[in-house]
């Protein structure tokens, strides 16, 4: 099974490019890394934004439940003249806060997307995390390492679906998309879903 890293679709045999969203495709195991990366700046597939920002970003989405939450309790409480408001102003505040972390670390990784660099760079480990559960399945941190700069750093991506981490598994060749002067702002191109 192999599923795009910008919309989604799932398909059961190799595509070079998403029929649904027209974004490359990651290649499959034992292949090269594939083609480089277009220059700068990139247009990216419709709705990859919006995904990244608000209806794939669990910061986000957290975020905005506490927000709406806080909203109608610090409004009750108001009409109530009672005290416990600035309890919901407290909540109220902390989901925004939350939503701003989620926006900032979705733009950041837009921009390198967008704007960075293409590197070469190499998968370091593919690992279950047993210490985090959603809906019943562990998360595989893909961990990849890039140069820049004379500098070594690494990255971290994150996958709920097997097959995404098993195509990783092996330590194959990579594109990184790194950010001049930034490089900490860095994603694997493509994406990884």
């Amino acid at each position: 099974m192999f599923t795009c890293g910008w919309c989604n679709k799932h398909y059961r045999n190799w595509v070079s490019q998403c029929e649904s969203c027209g974004g490359p495709m990651p290649p499959p195991p034992g292949m090269d890394i594939g083609p480089e990366p277009p220059a700068a700046p990139r247009k990216l597939p419709s709705g990859f934004a919006m995904r990244m920002r608000v209806t794939g970003n669990i910061t986000t989405i957290i975020g905005l439940i506490f927000s709406g939450v806080a909203c109608l309790m610090t409004l009750a409480m108001i009409g109530a003249k009672n005290w416990a408001a600035l309890i919901g102003g407290s909540m109220l505040l902390g989901g925004l806060l939350m939503v701003k972390a989620g926006l900032g670390s979705a733009n950041r990784i837009l921009d390198a997307f967008k704007n960075g660099r293409p590197v070469r760079g190499k998968v370091a480990s593919v690992r279950e995390d047993p210490n985090t559960t959603v809906n019943g399945r562990h998360p595989w941190d893909i961990v990849y390492t890039f140069e820049s700069g004379g500098h070594q750093y690494e990255g971290k991506m994150q996958t709920y679906e097997t097959a995404t981490a098993n195509r990783y598994q092996g330590w194959p060749p990579v594109w990184v998309l790194v950010v001049d002067g930034d490089p900490e702002r860095n994603t694997l191109y493509p994406p990884v879903k």
